[in-house]
């Protein structure tokens, strides 16, 4: 991914990128095992069944935010870039793959989820 939608290897920004982004999460997933572990990457679906435990009620995305946010990727970005709704979530993936899902929650009330 960083090939086809950063600047050459070398250059000041993929050098940022590099050092201050993608290098925390290489120690978080190499080194840090347990309480040191920077992430835990889980699936939405994991985390939208803990928020509904703990009486959260999920708010639905827009479909029309997700099409201009689809839109804007298309004509912005690298084509592989996808952009997908799913059970109220946005998603972003690359090749297919999905690697964040975005979500927004309020409290149920009277206990409905």
């Amino acid at each position: 991914m960083l090939g086809a939608t950063t600047p050459e290897e070398g250059s000041h920004l993929r050098v940022v990128l590099e050092r201050d982004v993608l290098r925390r999460a290489a120690v978080g997933v190499i080194a840090g095992e347990g309480a040191e572990r920077v992430e835990r990457p889980e699936t939405y679906r994991r985390w939208q069944a803990r928020n509904r435990r703990v009486e959260l009620r999920q708010v639905a995305v827009e479909g029309d935010v997700v099409e201009a946010v689809r839109r804007r990727v298309r004509r912005r970005h690298h084509e592989e870039f996808v952009i997908e709704e799913d059970a109220g979530w946005l998603l972003q993936g690359w090749k297919g793959r999905i690697l964040y899902a975005h979500s927004a929650w309020v409290v149920a009330e009277d206990g409905a989820h």
